[in-house]
């Protein structure tokens, strides 16, 4: 024979499972994935950034296009590296650098502008003209 206070334990019990229960069960299912660096969710997975963008803790798991002065090849990226001197890249968001052209040269590396012509004729590219 159950005592009253029993059966409002068990009652209390049930009412608990009831309640708390569901949530954790679904929660998973709608929830968004965590994606690690390199990599973006589309909602119900991870996928990886694109050519000329990355991803990490820094942008918030969303992938941002590199700043012009830089690129990251490939995809998956969690970084941009910026153009070694002799190349430059003037719009955000590019997989690699350009060359400057011979008779042209870029000095700084990181450069967001186009080359500058030498004062002397050079034939090498990238050549820094002397200077």
């Amino acid at each position: 024979m159950r005592t009253p206070t029993g059966h409002l334990l068990g009652i209390v019990a049930v009412a608990l499972i009831c309640v708390l229960l569901p949530p954790l069960l679904f929660q998973s299912a709608s929830a968004e994935p965590t994606c690690g660096d390199g990599q973006e969710s589309n909602g119900t997975h991870c996928v990886s950034c694109v050519e000329g963008y990355y991803s990490n803790s820094a942008t918030g798991g969303v992938c941002a296009n590199c700043s012009a002065g830089s690129y990251a090849s490939g995809v998956g990226s969690v970084s941009c590296t910026p153009c070694q001197a002799g190349k430059f890249q003037t719009q955000s968001g590019q997989g690699s650098c350009e060359s400057c052209p011979a008779g042209y040269f870029v000095r700084i590396d990181g450069s967001d502008v186009d080359c500058t012509t030498c004062a002397f004729s050079s034939d090498d590219a990238n050549a820094d003209c002397g200077y």
